[in-house]
């Protein structure tokens, strides 16, 4: 990918909200909505937002889709799964200098620039890894620990998902993985949900690598919202808005034919379950919006960046972590 190639899809884009007056938001909150500013140029991101339920200034390093593609011994019984991906992002050019560089040494240098920052928390929201790889995590996890500073991750589909298994073999597999990926949460967390508070803001993950969400799921994010803070959803694969042609969450035409990875996704269809589950979901997101409770959501899974709305809620996608890509999330108070 060369310059010009990077620029059409991420460069110098500033989006901002403009503040409606009070009285356009009466019956829902007597707050003002947030305001958002971003800026995206050369593969460094720097998103602003401002809301009058934020006390203190949050200053979060975030990354998604790193893609460790490093294997031992260990994952020979399963190469004829983890083949494609073995070779997908061996070598990418560097976000800054366009010149050849890896994943691993995307993620160390990032780690690095995190450690130098005055960033409260690194956050990684998935595909960390390419296929499941426990040499990998080992790597990571050693360097997460030498950083210094609170990391805080959510499982991507690729850090667990054995890719040719049918629907029941991939669901055994990501049970599994989830055991073998806790080197890289928090000690004590659940990993398909769990939050933690910053100065006063709510950061709730919620691990939709399998294309879905669970009852519970949507319960605790339903619990952590009421609790009153100012929250950020932070996931992996970003819901799919009416009228936003993307691969995300309830994408009305996910079938097998549309999938971008030729149906070697994490799931083969949708079902009659999963688009309930999603529009339930999708729903108490957007009353957490109206409520200004829930800044945004911050999700990974594109590799690139985009910005959408959706009534009174705003979704960030972030870039990809590969070329050493990542966002300076700042939370700002509204005076």
């Amino acid at each position: 990918m060369d310059r010009r190639d990077f620029l059409k899809g991420s460069a110098a884009l500033t989006a901002a909200a403009a503040l409606p007056s009070l009285a356009s938001c009466a019956g829902k909150s007597t707050r003002r909505p947030p305001a958002y500013n971003y800026i995206s140029a050369y593969g460094v991101q720097t998103l602003r937002i401002w809301s009058e339920t934020i006390r203190e200034p949050v200053h979060l390093f975030a990354m998604a889709d790193t893609h460790l593609f490093e294997a031992d011994e260990r994952n020979a019984p399963y190469h004829q799964y983890s083949a494609r991906m073995e070779r997908a992002y061996n070598q990418v050019p560097h976000y800054k200098t366009l010149q050849p560089t890896t994943p691993a040494t995307a993620f160390k240098e990032s780690l690095e620039l995190a450690a130098g920052s005055d960033a409260d928390a690194v956050i990684h929201l998935g595909d960390l890894l390419s296929y499941p790889s426990e040499y990998s995590i080992e790597y990571a996890a050693g360097l997460i620990q030498s950083c210094g500073k609170p990391f805080y991750y959510v499982s991507g589909n690729h850090d667990w998902n054995y890719e040719g298994l049918d629907d029941e073999d991939k669901m055994k597999a990501r049970e599994a993985w989830i055991h073998r990926l806790k080197p890289l949460y928090r000690e004590g967390v659940d990993p398909l949900m769990y939050s933690v508070d910053i100065k006063g803001v709510k950061l709730i993950f919620i691990d939709d690598s399998a294309d879905d969400v669970t009852p519970a799921q949507i319960d605790f994010f339903r619990q952590e919202v009421a609790k009153g803070l100012p929250c950020l959803l932070l996931m992996h694969i970003g819901q799919a808005f009416p009228g936003h042609d993307t691969f995300y969450l309830g994408y009305p035409k996910y079938e097998p034919a549309y999938s971008p990875d030729k149906g070697l996704s994490m799931r083969s269809k949708a079902d009659g379950h999963h688009a309930t589950q999603i529009e339930r979901f999708f729903r108490e997101v957007l009353r957490a919006g109206e409520e200004n409770n829930l800044l945004a959501t911050i999700v990974g899974h594109e590799h690139d960046v985009r910005t959408e709305e959706v009534e009174n809620h705003r979704q960030f996608a972030l870039p990809y972590n590969a070329n050493g890509s990542y966002t300076d999330i700042h939370l700002l108070p509204l005076l």
